[in-house]
């Protein structure tokens, strides 16, 4: 598989978390700073050389509605309320079949007390409201993450060394709703009540109403098929790389 991806990388390195004034020249970089990477090199710039990234490839201003496409999945653990050490999130990750791209430790931190982890989507999402659906699955399994990274815009400064090996595996629809799956337990009236308030809470129900009977439902088997699943509306409503 590719190990590119597209991201909005700034071209100064940082010693230090940025203030206001580096915030705003970044701001300005990034916009015209679109890179085509591998993420062995974007976790080395980023992680070890402190650079700042966004995920996100943007069109005329880096907002929300001007995002085009998306392909990494971040996280950030401040561990101010809910706290996890770095060990338990990647233990937690290989327990739930995810593979982690790279996670660095920042600025801020010490003793790895605060980190970023960042997974890498098999092919970058065009539609928002789905990428808000994986992030939701990603900040569901991880509860002590900061909720702000649902933000498709959101920028990540960039930190002071890589925490783990750098990983080319990639996360599918299939490997998240499993993960969320084997997260939510054996007991089904319990996971039947937590996938009713995920999909309400990522706006599954609103989005994609038709899918809303399939999550009530659902067994084992049937999370390993929603993916195929989500194919099938896709070409049924004829949108244009809903994944």
């Amino acid at each position: 598989m590719n190990n590119i991806v597209k991201v909005s990388l700034d071209t100064i390195s940082y010693q230090h978390k940025p203030n206001d004034y580096d915030i705003k020249l970044i701001n300005n970089r990034l916009i015209k700073s679109k890179a085509e990477i591998s993420i062995e090199r974007l976790a080395d710039l980023v992680g070890n050389k402190g650079r700042t990234f966004a995920p996100a490839i943007f069109g005329k201003k880096r907002t929300s509605d001007e995002v085009l496409e998306i392909q990494l999945l971040c996280l950030d653990f401040d561990n101010k309320d809910k706290k996890i050490s770095i060990n338990e999130a990647i233990a937690r990750s290989e327990s739930l079949d995810l593979p982690v791209a790279f996670a660095y430790e920042t600025f801020s931190s010490n003793n790895c007390s605060k980190f970023r982890i960042v997974y890498r989507y098999y092919e970058p999402i065009v539609n928002m409201d789905f990428y808000k659906i994986m992030i939701g699955i990603l900040l569901e399994l991880f509860p002590e993450a900061d909720k702000a990274t649902k933000d498709p815009s959101r920028i990540f400064y960039g930190g002071k060394g890589l925490i783990t090996e750098v990983s080319t595996n990639v996360v599918t629809p299939d490997r998240l709703f499993n993960a969320l799956s084997q997260y939510y337990g054996s007991n089904n009236k319990e996971k039947v009540e937590r996938i009713k308030d995920f999909a309400s809470a990522t706006a599954l129900v609103q989005k994609t109403k038709l899918l809303m009977p399939v999550l009530l439902f659902m067994t084992e088997k049937v999370w390993t098929r929603l993916y195929y699943i989500i194919k099938e509306m896709k070409n049924f409503f004829r949108m244009k790389r809903y994944l």
